[in-house]
Order: C-alpha cells, then structure tokens, then sequence
C-alpha cells in the first residue's frame, strides 16, 4: 500500500493519566504501535520524540523498525536536549549501536542546533544539515541544557518537529490536572498539544485521537470536533493557553474534512479508522511544508 507515499506524520503522544491502570496501559501502547506500524505499511514516514526510558513508550514505538532494513528511514526519533541530557552518553550510544539497519533515524537538538545522531569512531556525532558534525566523547558529551530552561528547549524540539512534517496524529498526553501528579506535563504547555498546534499553525493535516483520553480528547474538545466533558479543575500554566490557541485555530480545519474528522477521532483504532485517517489527510489540501529534505535524506 502506498496511500501514504512520500507524506511524513508526527505521532504527538505520551501516557495519559488513565494508563495508571495497566490494563488500559497496555491497550494504549499496542494503539499506539499499531498506529505507527499502519502508517509505515500505507508508506509514510513516521517522526516521534520521547526519551530513551528502557522500558518508554520510544521503545515500544520503534521496536518493530529495529529489524527492518531501509533504504531510507521510516521511523524517526527526534530527541529534544533535555532528554538527551538526562539519557548520558552511554545510553545514547548504546541505542545507536542498535540502529543500524536504515529503518530508524535518530536526530537530537542541542543548543540551538539539530542534527542527524550517529557514532564516529567511539565518540557521538551531531549532524546539522547545512554545517559541521560536532562531536561528544563521554568527558564533552553534554551534562545540562544550553537554553534559558528545560521549557524553552522542550519548546524548540516540538517547533522542529511541526515545521518538517505533513501531518500530525495526537493520541494520549497529560493535561496538567494539578491533583494528579500522574498529569503533569513539561514545558510551557502540554507537549501532545505544542507539536499539534506547530503543525495546525502551519495549516497542515491534524487528527486528535479523542478516543484515547488525555490531551488528545482535549485537543479535540478545543478544537469542537467532540463536545467538552472538560471541568474547571486547577491546572498546570500553560494548559488554558494552549486550549485558546487551538480555539483560534479550529477555522483552519478545512470544512470538507471537518465532519470525517469528528467520526474518526472517537472510534478505536483499526483498519477502517486508519484508511479514513490517511484519506483525511490526503484530502486536507495544500499547503506542504516547505522544508521536506531534513528527515528523508538521513
């Protein structure tokens, strides 16, 4: 299947709070890799940033790519500075060593710089597109973050992230529910709803997942594709700002996709809800991004 040929999606997702359960745990990550495994089968490029937790949702998402040969990448893993930071170089270097098969691209952002991650000869290589790699051994590798504060490069990633991508699909996040320690986010705004609104801004194809919970319910809610179930619980700075904003933006949602979009983002996944998913974003329209060459030529 090539329905999604030559298109690259943000998967904008972390744990919603109900995957304290684990029962609902499991259901989401099984969700969420078939997902991005159906995607990669219809012929899009997948983008995701997570830490590089053992046992996170990174992990589970690029699992099934790990084996895959590629020419070019069809999962890639956006890693932003904090998470690099926190990872130190044994880890990160352990997960390139893994690699190795073209199928999984790793880029990470430092200072105010993004680059392509690989190993030169022991040490780790941050690729930019236009400038010199710059290279980390274990004493160089970097031990805080260069911006003003985890926030500000949190933010940094999410905006690289939405400027190189075609499409989002926000599934799961945290809200910021201040009584549930399990919701908070980080970063100025929830980051499920930071990726998506980049890539609304940018008038490009996006599909919250309100089936799932979460931010991805609340996005939609916003954005009055699902009727709100939202309270007036105390939140996280940031949270109410980031609901307005996507408020301001629900008219950038074309009117001949609107009403497929509401019937899809409440049904659980399966093929039926994936094929309607690609023909949402297929027929969303122009505009395309217009900086496509930063994941594929990897």
């Amino acid at each position: 299947m090539s329905e999604l040929a030559d298109t690259t999606i943000l998967i904008a997702a972390s744990w919603p709070p109900q995957a304290e359960d684990n029962n609902f745990k499991v259901m989401f990550e099984e969700a969420t890799v078939y997902l991005c495994t159906s995607l990669v089968e219809m012929g899009a490029q997948v983008v995701y940033g997570g830490n590089l937790d053992l046992n996170g949702l990174t992990e589970r998402l690029s699992s099934p790519f790990s084996s895959q040969r590629a020419d070019m990448p069809v999962f890639v893993h956006v890693l932003d500075e904090p998470s690099l930071v926190r990872a130190g170089f044994d880890r990160v270097k352990q997960v390139l060593q893994k690699r190795t098969t073209g199928a999984i691209a790793t880029w990470a952002c430092v200072e105010d710089t993004f680059g392509y991650l690989s190993i030169d000869g022991g040490q780790i290589s941050v690729a930019p597109v236009d400038s010199q790699p710059i290279l980390f051994s274990r004493r160089t590798f970097p031990s805080s973050v260069s911006n003003a504060d985890d926030a500000a490069a949190l933010s940094f990633a999410r905006s690289i992230k939405a400027e190189k991508v075609d499409a989002c699909i926000a599934i799961g996040g945290k809200t910021g529910l201040l009584s549930n320690p399990q919701d908070h986010y980080f970063g100025f705004f929830p980051g499920v709803a930071e990726e998506l609104i980049g890539v609304l801004e940018g008038r490009k194809p996006i599909v919250p997942l309100a089936a799932y919970g979460g931010c991805g319910r609340a996005i939609a809610e916003a954005l009055g594709l699902e009727q709100s179930t939202s309270d007036n619980s105390p939140r996280q700075p940031g949270y109410l700002e980031a609901m307005d904003r996507l408020d301001k933006l629900s008219d950038y949602i074309p009117d001949k996709v609107r009403d497929d979009l509401a019937q899809v983002i409440s049904a659980p996944l399966d093929s039926e809800i994936i094929a309607a998913i690609a023909s949402i974003i297929k027929n969303w329209g122009e505009p395309k991004p217009a900086n496509r060459s930063g994941y594929r030529t990897a």
